[in-house]
């Protein structure tokens, strides 16, 4: 992994959450306060079997390609990302100390391509 997060966030008692995007693969990195890393997830953008997908027309502003966004909510973190071609992954996940990343919820969401 290399290059600039696609997206970072601060928690509330001073760790930071980073988003890498490489292609396929999507790796959250938690962070303390003085850099050391605590722990990490990866997650793939490719749809699994039995994956929830849902289609929607969306008004949110899709993350460019290999972009992120990310939001923090106490232990629990949102992250979305852009997929080919042009679909989002949005997964939410909670960090405990001793466990790691636990993936809460994923979703595929198709987005509509619009015919110009």
């Amino acid at each position: 992994m290399s290059g600039q997060p696609a997206a970072v966030a601060l928690h509330p008692n001073g760790d930071r959450t980073s988003v890498h995007v490489d292609g396929a693969t999507v790796r959250l990195i938690r962070l303390d306060g003085r850099g050391t890393r605590l722990g990490h997830a990866a997650l793939h953008t490719s749809a699994v079997p039995g994956e929830l997908v849902t289609t929607m027309a969306t008004a949110l502003a899709l993350p460019a390609p290999g972009g992120a966004l990310l939001r923090v909510a106490g232990d629990t973190v949102t992250v979305i990302v852009r997929t080919p071609p042009g679909d989002m992954l949005v997964c939410r996940l909670r960090y405990r100390t001793r466990q790691g990343y636990r993936l809460l919820r994923r979703t595929l969401v198709r987005v509509p391509q619009t015919r110009a």
